[in-house]
């Protein structure tokens, strides 16, 4: 096999790997995972605080985001 035919593989960096498997493991929810739970956020904001997500400014909804 020449060096241009080796097969391709992709692989997740063990330290991303470890970092997710520490946020799971912890429970918690932080900032980074402020757009991958935006729907289930939305309906809490809607739900809990009356209020909606479209209407207010990112500064604002982050700041909703830290009590969610």
């Amino acid at each position: 096999m020449e060096p241009t035919d080796k097969p391709r593989t992709r692989s997740r960096s063990p330290e991303h790997s470890s970092r997710r498997r520490d946020r799971d493991d912890a429970g918690q929810i932080s900032q980074e995972d402020y757009f991958r739970l935006n729907a289930p956020f939305r309906l809490w904001l809607r739900k809990e605080k009356d209020r909606y997500f479209d209407e207010m400014s990112s500064d604002k909804a982050h700041r909703y985001f830290k009590s969610f």
